[in-house]
């Protein structure tokens, strides 16, 4: 395929996908004998770019559909995995690091973690060294609930995670 090819494809196509797979080495040579040839054709980063934000916005959707499948809300599983990736393996966070974990407001956490709660996959305890700070602790079984999801997410997880890669490929470090 030319990269102009690759460019017009549909990416959200299973074809498109494997074809994209075969052709992911030779892709830059692909965009600059296109180039050389005279064809008007995006640079490799920008056609890179734009399978990335398929992608992205293919495994937002399917995580969707899995955390709906689990009982979750999408704006759920995404507190449930912020807490399940907590730093020191806890499972706790503070609402302000939730906040800038999920790039959300402290009112809008607020009211996601009360939401959370009512459906008993958190509960909220004080911090022991400042008991001004709120802790979201995971309960058990909304961890499990999470992992599901998570694990149902895997193989989108890696497709994302190649055409990532790819971007990086088509976009080196300037020296």
């Amino acid at each position: 395929k030319t990269a102009y090819e690759i460019y017009q494809c549909d990416w959200s196509s299973d074809v498109c996908s494997s074809d994209l797979e075969l052709s992911r080495e030779p892709f830059l040579s692909l965009v600059s004998n296109d180039a050389a040839a005279g064809a008007d054709v995006p640079s490799a980063e920008v056609i890179v770019a734009a399978r990335l934000r398929s992608q992205l916005r293919g495994y937002l959707a399917r995580g969707k559909e899995v955390a709906a499948a689990n009982g979750l809300t999408i704006e759920r599983y995404d507190l449930l995995l912020c807490l399940l990736a907590a730093p020191d393996g806890t499972r706790t966070l503070s609402v302000s690091e939730i906040g800038r974990a999920l790039h959300l407001q402290q009112t809008a956490v607020t009211e996601l973690v009360n939401r959370a709660e009512a459906a008993r996959l958190v509960r909220r305890t004080r911090s022991k060294a400042d008991g001004r700070v709120t802790l979201v602790v995971l309960e058990p079984d909304a961890a499990q609930q999470a992992f599901r999801v998570f694990e149902s997410l895997r193989s989108e997880r890696t497709s994302f995670l190649d055409v990532a890669r790819d971007l990086e490929r088509a976009n080196p470090p300037k020296q």
